[in-house]
């Protein structure tokens, strides 16, 4: 069976790892490895949103000629809104007719200039600014919010911390997020994933150095640190105005928080994600407004199964299910 979990049995399945990209770390490199990600059409339209505290954040608006709805994509950690994920679901999401907004975190892509911050797994009251835009531009229609990774976690935050501020949304889909973050930590650092640490750990000490508010000294730790949780005790932690890493990771998990969801929510995880365990997503019992769907290999945000790109085709599909 290519599902581990399939809370709801009509939407598409995951039908198994293709050849040649079996096994997680293939399944999560395939798209950097074969620089695979879709040339969007229409070309899209910048848009700049402003924060509360005069930091401000971009988002890249794709609208077909005849929409039929919104879709809202936030990438993962150190990514921006030409993340290959964010592209395959841009690209299947306006191939049907629906207006795509590819989200700039604070701090990522072209927001970067505009941030003082950086965003992190609590930074749920920054996506506040593009459920809005996107619904006074498109009022009467469906929006759905699609979020990867640490983008998933933050969204899962601005459900739990923001729920009474989410507008016209009417569904998240979050995919391969931590919820739990001590345990994702945990997970992340073992030491065959230290390729992925040391990558990750380049890209985040860059985004740290431009950081206008940060200290020489603490800019000096930054760049002698060898793992994520240290980088967060540095940085991440105090800029959110927590202690130390732990205060973050306890602050920022969700998985005791999604009992009550806000809005229908669907949680997306492959078994052999080897960045992020399933572990807190294996205990929590289907609901009316939460289901969760674990697929039997997939890797961290990949799923490439004979079909193609699986995640745009069952979130299409949920879509569709939520309109009833």
């Amino acid at each position: 069976m290519p599902m581990i979990r399939h809370d709801i049995p009509s939407l598409p399945p995951f039908r198994g790892e293709a050849l040649p990209w079996l096994g997680g770390d293939l399944q999560t490199l395939k798209s950097t490895i074969l620089q695979d990600a879709p040339q969007l059409h229409p070309k899209g339209e910048m848009l700049t949103l402003p924060l509360e505290d005069g930091d401000a954040v971009t988002a890249m608006l794709h609208t077909p000629p005849k929409c039929r709805g919104g879709i809202i994509i936030v990438h993962g950690l150190t990514g921006c809104m030409d993340s290959h994920h964010v592209l395959q679901m841009a690209d299947a999401g306006l191939a049907e007719g629906y207006a795509v907004l590819r989200v700039n975190m604070r701090g990522a892509g072209p927001s970067a200039s505009l941030s003082r911050r950086r965003y992190s797994a609590k930074s749920g009251a920054d996506l506040l600014p593009f459920i809005r835009a996107m619904e006074s531009r498109f009022p009467e229609l469906p929006l759905v919010m699609v979020a990867h990774s640490i983008g998933g976690a933050a969204a899962l935050n601005m459900m739990v911390d923001h729920g009474n501020q989410l507008g016209g949304l009417d569904g998240l889909v979050v995919v391969a997020a931590p919820l739990d973050l001590h345990d994702a930590s945990r997970r992340f650092h073992q030491f065959r994933n230290q390729p992925y640490v040391q990558y990750m750990l380049k890209r985040l000490k860059t985004m740290a150095m431009a950081m206008p508010d940060l200290t020489a000294e603490i800019k000096a730790q930054i760049k002698t640190c060898r793992s994520i949780r240290r980088f967060d005790g540095l940085m991440t932690a105090p800029m959110m105005g927590f202690q130390n890493a732990d205060d973050y990771y306890t602050a920022a998990s969700t998985h005791l928080k999604l009992d009550h969801p806000e809005r229908p929510l669907l949680l997306i995880h492959g078994d052999n994600d080897t960045l992020v365990g399933d572990a807190a997503l294996r205990g929590l019992p289907p609901m009316e407004n939460r289901h969760v769907l674990i697929s039997r290999g997939g890797g961290h945000v990949g799923f490439h199964d004979d079909q193609g790109p699986w995640l745009p085709r069952v979130i299409l599909a949920w879509i569709e299910h939520l309109k009833g």
